[in-house]
């Protein structure tokens, strides 16, 4: 997964695919979790366990912050 200005792209052996950032509308977070809001009960799942540390999480905000229209977080 690599979260750019415009978009996000995910990768595994089988996938590719690219989504716009347009898609969601929030950011909740959990001590473990990011989430990020397409609509009520529809939502992208992030483990922060993905994160290598402290400095690439905070990019993933910022970038997601300055992406979305409204935020939201969430304990």
């Amino acid at each position: 997964m690599v979260f750019l200005k415009g978009i996000i792209k995910w990768k595994t052996s089988n996938i590719e695919s690219e989504l716009k950032w347009d898609i969601y509308s929030e950011l909740w977070e959990s001590d473990d979790f990011y989430f990020l809001i397409q609509a009520p009960r529809m939502y992208t799942l992030i483990p922060k366990r993905v994160f290598e540390d402290q400095e690439e999480k905070q990019t993933f905000e910022e970038i997601t912050l300055s992406n979305l229209k409204s935020i939201k977080r969430t304990l």
